[in-house]
């Protein structure tokens, strides 16, 4: 039973697919090769989808590089802070140095040092 299209590629399309269906062995191949295709393209979705995991994974692993970089530099200034807190303390105990001169040699204020020697 024949039916005609009336758009031309269509009926073209479904002549073509009534040669096929005709022959076993054509048929079998235009399967065999219509499920090659089917399976390539799947390989190469889930490749990309990989390669997409990939670089969301690299995005995530420099992001969490940069907050290490920045917590290290935060724990350093806070080191630095609590070293010339206890310096600073040191020269208040020696009491040869005055405030001024304690604020001067280590950078702070005459109020903070007023908080350490309490």
């Amino acid at each position: 039973m024949r039916t005609y299209y009336q758009t031309p590629l269509i009926s073209k399309a479904f002549e073509v697919l009534e040669e096929l269906s005709a022959d076993d062995t054509t048929r079998q191949l235009a399967e065999s090769r219509e499920k090659a295709l089917r399976d390539e393209a799947s390989i190469q979705w889930e490749l990309q989808e990989a390669r997409q995991k990939v670089v969301k994974a690299q995005q995530r692993a420099a992001k969490a590089r940069q907050k290490v970089v920045k917590v290290r530099q935060q724990a350093l200034q806070e080191g630095k802070q609590e070293q010339t807190r206890i310096l600073a303390k040191q020269f208040l105990a020696l009491g040869r140095l005055t405030m001024e001169e304690i604020a001067q040699a280590t950078g702070l204020s005459l109020a903070e040092l007023q908080e350490l020697s309490k």
